[in-house]
Formats: structure tokens, C-alpha cells, sequence
């Protein structure tokens, strides 16, 4: 009898344990999911540029360094907001190519897949495989389009498996241009890297690299 009324004690000491470390999980300690864009307050990334050697191919620092971070969430008419805050630094001054303005502040956000920026273009889909509009020129229309297969993209921050979007032209009269432009976003990361050729341009004249990243 003694025996019998210590296992039942055990068993609902052991059965109460169970039930408070079931009910015991905060919210605070779930991972929050950044999504595709790593949208999440406290990240950011660091990049160089790069001129494009045309015949060789070969890379040369263009001087200057571009931090782009998160730092700000908000909801707006049930939409989550992100404040990216993009400081560019050029000691030397002889970054032609690096943002000029020394603190841009961008505000996007991820619509069904899409990169947005509130208020301007579309920047990067990673559901969607149609052409869509990002801006209209004088010269033409410039679309973006996902590409099918992932790329394997290596820069100083490692290596990444991503996903392309090319940009192209479409000129006045219905045209494509010879140029491209590629912008390749790794899923959870971020943007790792992307090249510029001004869509009218056979060859790419420079690129921007992701050199380091902080992402939770």
C-alpha cells in the first residue's frame, strides 16, 4: 500500500511538471521570421561598388562604404512597415559611382513576395516569374523579372544561393535594349549583389558586393 501511494505521488509530480513547462513559453522566446528580405529591426548589411573592367573583367574598389539597416517597424492599415536607414561614407571622395547622399531614408515593405517601397517601385520578386514595371524614361520602360533557376553568387561576405532579378529596357518603339542589369537576394539574407550596365549598355560598367552582413 505504501509502495502504491509513492508512485502515485511521483507520477502527479511528474504530471504537473509537464503541464507548467507546456504552458511556461513566451512569445519573446519564439523566433521571429524575417521572411525572404530578412525584414527585421537591428539588421544590416555593408556594401562596396566595383568598376567592371570591360575586357578583362577584373574588379577594382571603387572607395566608399554603403551601410543600409533597419531600424524601425511599424503598422500601417494592417501592413508591417520597415524604416531602412542607408548612410554612405566616401572620405576620399572619389566614389562617383556610391549613393551621394550621405543618409537616405527608405521606408518598404514585403507584399505576397514582392520588396516594396512605400510610395515608389517595386524592387525584387521572389514568387512572381512576370515581367513587371519599375519605372518609365525618357528613353524607354525598365521591367524587372524573376529568372527561373537560383544562382550560386560568391562575394566577400561568402557564398550564397539567390534568387535573379534581371532589369531591362524597353525603348519608345518596342524595342529591348542590349543591356541588362542582375539583383540577386538571398533567401533570409538579403541583397548579396547586384550589377549595372544603365540597361542600354552591352557590358557591365560596375557592380555593388555585399562585404558583411548582421542579421538575427
Amino acid at each position: 500500500m505504501y509502495r502504491f501511494i509513492c508512485l502515485f505521488l511521483a507520477s502527479s509530480f511528474l504530471l504537473a511538471s509537464c503541464n507548467k513547462d507546456d504552458g511556461d513559453s513566451t512569445p519573446q522566446e519564439q523566433e521571429i521570421d524575417a521572411g525572404f528580405f530578412a525584414l527585421q529591426v537591428g539588421n544590416s548589411w555593408v556594401y562596396n561598388y566595383f568598376w567592371v573592367d570591360s575586357d578583362t573583367g577584373e574588379l577594382t574598389n571603387a572607395g566608399g562604404i554603403e551601410t543600409v539597416e533597419i531600424t524601425d517597424e511599424e503598422v500601417i492599415a494592417g501592413e508591417t512597415i520597415f524604416t531602412m536607414k542607408t548612410t554612405t561614407v566616401d572620405n576620399d571622395d572619389t566614389c562617383g559611382i556610391c549613393n551621394q547622399d550621405p543618409l537616405v531614408i527608405t521606408k518598404v515593405k514585403d507584399s505576397v513576395g514582392f520588396l516594396v517601397e512605400v510610395g515608389g517601385p517595386l524592387l525584387f520578386s521572389s514568387v512572381s516569374r512576370q515581367d513587371f514595371l519599375v519605372y518609365r524614361r525618357e528613353f524607354g520602360d525598365v521591367y524587372r523579372v524573376l529568372k527561373e533557376n537560383e544562382v550560386l553568387i560568391t562575394v566577400p561576405a561568402g557564398q550564397f544561393t539567390s534568387l535573379d532579378n534581371e532589369r531591362y529596357a524597353i525603348d519608345p518603339d518596342g524595342n529591348r535594349y542590349e543591356g541588362q542589369d542582375n539583383l540577386y537576394y538571398a533567401d533570409g539574407i538579403g541583397e548579396v549583389r547586384q550589377t549595372f550596365s544603365g540597361v542600354t549598355n552591352l557590358r557591365i560598367i560596375y557592380e555593388r558586393q555585399l562585404m558583411s552582413y548582421t542579421v538575427q
